[in-house]
């Protein structure tokens, strides 16, 4: 089995922010995979796996799925619907304070989904 933890952002009406959750896989994940959670009612089809790469210091994979951009939703109700299926909120802003660039940054040369996996989120 192969530990994977996954990243996605969302954006929503007053507010944005970045989930994760860890999942045991019987394989490696890759880009381009199709990944269905067992809580995930919402999402018939799975989410689209973006990224994925090998954290050897960790010894997991780290993956980053495509986001979720729901404009009719406010980012509370979006947030609390995330949280109750299992998913950890790793960072949240609010209004127009949060940039899309900020949790894909380069700071350090690693984007925020990375970034976080090594014990900084």
């Amino acid at each position: 089995m192969y530990t994977a933890e996954f990243w996605f952002f969302v954006s929503a009406r007053a507010g944005e922010g970045v989930f994760s959750r860890r999942l045991e896989m019987p394989f490696v994940p890759v880009a381009g995979l199709r990944i269905r959670f067992p809580e995930d009612e919402d999402y018939d089809e799975g989410w689209v796996v973006r990224e994925a790469a090998w954290v050897a210091e960790e010894g997991w994979f780290v993956c980053r799925l495509e986001g979720d951009e729901d404009a009719e939703s406010e980012w509370e109700q979006l947030r609390d619907h995330y949280l109750a299926l299992g998913w950890s909120l790793e960072e949240e802003a609010f209004g127009d304070e949060g940039d899309d660039e900020d949790w894909n940054g380069p700071d350090d040369g690693l984007p925020g989904w990375l970034r976080g996996c090594r014990g900084e989120g």
